[in-house]
């Protein structure tokens, strides 16, 4: 995170990030070490700060590794979508649907305001599009939460990840304005019943007086979905989209990724939650 936030502009290098990120690491080693020296005794009902590091849990480990799936895939409608959306989709329907529309209720003296803030003549702008996942979760989380509240929390993951799968599928089709918008509003509903019911389960695995530190851990797999998905996301649009001209293909790449993704969810709940 640092290295894209400060190397762009030339405040940091990524040779001093990387300097940075190793002194960090050993400081936290020279800490943890400190800790287990120190306190020879059981570390339970100590403060999360006077906890040294542990890797008992690996059930836990192994939900955030496989949720990472689930977050590569989230990443694309931030990551790709925007680029593809600009190289390869005529939104020049939903111009004409939204100019409509101003003038239909009273606003067509914007019209030409509204067209004029455009980048491409005649098409909206990407970011425009994006913002109908925001919109969607501002509306619908609410009632979605309220139908998926006595659903247990990997099925609703195992649901919500399979939504994302068709919201991919779509996108293999999204050559035009409607469709694209079509995809991202699907993708949305996964969104709202996978993310916070991942959350949810995290709170409550863990252990007594833990319940801070385990959320942040399942920040881990943000982080690794965040790292995939950004190195994905480069590699297929240039291999398929920019390359072989088949963003088609790249979707279709996507989509089988959330498809093992929700295949392996429903394996660990199955198989290794059940049997507990």
């Amino acid at each position: 995170m640092l290295g894209s936030k400060y190397t762009s502009d030339g405040t940091f290098t990524w040779t001093q990030i990387i300097i940075f990120c190793v002194v960090w690491v050993i400081i936290n080693l020279v800490y943890d070490l400190m800790l287990r020296k120190n306190f020879k005794n059981s570390f339970e009902n100590t403060s999360w700060i006077k906890t040294p590091m542990q890797l008992g849990d690996w059930r836990f480990g192994l939900f955030l590794l496989l949720m990472s799936g689930f977050w590569t895939s989230f990443n694309q409608i931030f990551y790709t979508l925007p680029v593809y959306i600009e190289d390869f989709v005529d939104t020049a329907d939903l111009m004409v649907s939204v100019t409509s529309f101003m003038g239909s209720v009273g606003l067509g003296n914007f019209i030409q305001g509204f067209k004029d803030s455009m980048v491409n003549e005649g098409q909206i702008n990407p970011e425009y599009i994006i913002n109908i996942n925001a919109g969607a979760i501002i509306f619908f989380q609410v009632l979605v939460s309220y139908f998926v509240t006595k659903l247990k929390p990997f099925t609703t993951i195992f649901w919500g990840t399979l939504i994302t799968v068709v919201s991919f599928t779509i996108m293999i089709w999204g050559t035009t304005g409607w469709i694209v918008i079509a995809g991202i509003f699907v993708f949305s509903f996964g969104e709202m019943m996978a993310s916070p019911k991942s959350k949810e389960y995290t709170g409550k695995i863990a252990p007594p007086g833990k319940t801070a530190l385990y959320m942040g851990y399942f920040y881990w797999c943000v982080a690794l979905g965040n790292l995939f998905g950004g190195i994905l996301s480069g590699q297929f649009y240039a291999a398929f989209a920019r390359d072989m001209n088949r963003p088609d293909l790249m979707w279709l790449v996507f989509a089988l990724i959330a498809l093992g993704t929700a295949m392996l969810i429903l394996a660990y709940d199955k198989l290794v939650i059940r049997k507990k």
